[in-house]
């Protein structure tokens, strides 16, 4: 578990800090165009409110990422703690089972087979379409 526990986190980690070089990047790209717009006086005033509202919608799409991820690797280490809790318990049933097979001198005894099935099964040459 502790294998599965380390690459989640190092996916987890990847995700965040991709993410928020991701956001830099296209933020300091679309900069320069921005401010070449806001040189034009009459396109000032709509290309600051597109800046803004592009950085914006950067941000905060940037920011779902990281929620999501985050929602995930909580989700994660909760099926991770699961899954160990319920291998443990297995483990130590069988080794319940064996020790009390050993006390009574021999292997445990296996349950019956039970079939759901209560009709026969028909035999596939004569069976009719």
């Amino acid at each position: 578990m502790k294998r599965i526990r380390g690459l989640k986190s190092l996916v987890q980690s990847a995700v965040e800090h991709g993410s928020r070089a991701v956001e830099k990047v296209q933020i300091e790209m679309a900069k320069t165009p921005f401010d070449i717009l806001e040189q034009v006086p009459p396109l000032k005033v709509p290309a600051a409110g597109v800046r803004l509202i592009y950085n914006t919608s950067v941000s905060t799409t940037h920011g779902v990422i990281r929620l999501v991820n985050k929602v995930v690797g909580d989700t994660l280490d909760v099926v991770i703690d699961t899954v160990a809790e319920t291998a443990k318990e297995n483990k130590e049933a069988k080794e319940a089972e064996s020790a009390k097979a050993a006390k009574d001198g021999g292997a445990p005894e296996a349950e019956p087979l039970k079939s759901e099935r209560t009709e026969p099964v028909p035999d596939s040459k004569h069976a009719s379409a």
